[in-house]
């Protein structure tokens, strides 16, 4: 019944997910016991700790807890701890489909932008690519929002997509 609403592709994904967190858990036999559900939640811990470490992309470890849950027909919510790590580790990555340009891309941008009179532009391309920005933020940036403080710029960016989540003010701090 879990499975149902799921393309193939996707099952098929999170069970080759769940078939490397099994292989990579069972090669660590001295700390792997499968004999009950918490020790499987554990061992999906050590597995999502080990992922991080090793560079692999947070996808793996959404797709073998939704595929070990699947396969254990669990929910996959009971999988807590693996959850915590996985919202962690999303705070920490940079998103994998939008990689940020390099510097090298942002001053050319901003080089042609001052080079055509639009300082303006010049600015928030080069504070966009500083802080990270959604285009919808840097696009709504007025120059009340950015205050020159003693080393530095202070960006208040007011409600945005992570405030409107989490709650409270998003400001960046640029130091020069």
């Amino acid at each position: 019944l879990q499975a149902l609403g799921h393309s193939k592709a996707r099952i098929k994904r999170h069970l080759r997910a769940a078939e490397k967190f099994y292989l990579i858990a069972i090669s660590n036999i001295a700390t792997t016991d499968f004999h009950s559900i918490d020790a499987v939640r554990k061992s999906m811990v050590r597995f999502i700790e080990t992922s991080w470490a090793e560079g692999d992309g947070v996808d793996l470890a959404k797709d073998a807890i939704f595929g070990t849950a699947m396969l254990l027909e669990v929910p996959s919510k009971s999988f807590t701890d693996s959850w915590t790590l996985v919202k962690r580790w999303e705070r920490h990555e940079l998103p994998s489909q939008a990689p940020p340009s390099s510097p090298e891309e942002a001053m050319a941008l901003a080089g042609l932008a001052a080079k055509e009179g639009k300082f303006g532009l010049a600015f928030a391309i080069l504070l966009a690519f500083e802080c990270y920005l959604r285009t919808g933020e840097w696009i709504r940036l007025v120059p009340e929002q950015v205050e020159f403080a003693d080393r530095g710029l202070v960006v208040d960016l007011g409600e945005t997509k992570g405030t409107a989540r989490r709650g409270g003010k998003d400001l960046s701090l640029i130091h020069i």
